[in-house]
């Protein structure tokens, strides 16, 4: 019987794993709009970066602004790949066709309880 309780308790204590595991990697999609309402083409953006805030993990560029636009025809999330789970913040640029820096916002999401999120990007001027 103490054999079966101790169990038990190993299993409720792996269940219930306060940390995720680095290891484990999930699909993270993102869609974005610009907090002036324009367009990929009326901003000037020719295309989206994502990166980790906290250690450069995952650097995707998405060199079809108009197709995760929230409001474009046909939008959809679009696919970052592979990201750690917990909760952690990516910096969302969008670059000018020779690599400046139009609009930046923040998402912060864990990717193992919500593969997709939304961003707002805001007018930067140019700011690296």
């Amino acid at each position: 019987m103490s054999r079966l309780l101790a169990g038990a308790a190993a299993l409720l204590v792996l269940g219930c794993g306060g940390t995720p595991d680095p290891n484990q990697r999930y699909s993270l999609a993102l869609r974005w709009s610009f907090a002036d309402g324009r367009s990929c083409a009326d901003a000037g953006i020719y295309r989206i970066q994502v990166r980790d805030t906290g250690t450069l993990v995952a650097s995707v560029v998405l060199t079809r602004c108009e197709a995760g636009r929230i409001g474009a025809s046909g939008a959809a999330t679009q696919d970052i790949g592979q990201v750690p789970g917990g909760e952690r913040s990516y910096d969302v640029l969008a670059l000018t066709a020779g690599g400046g820096v139009l609009y930046r916002g923040t998402v912060t999401v864990d990717a193992a309880a919500q593969p997709a999120a939304d961003v707002v990007l805001y007018y930067s001027g140019g700011a690296n």
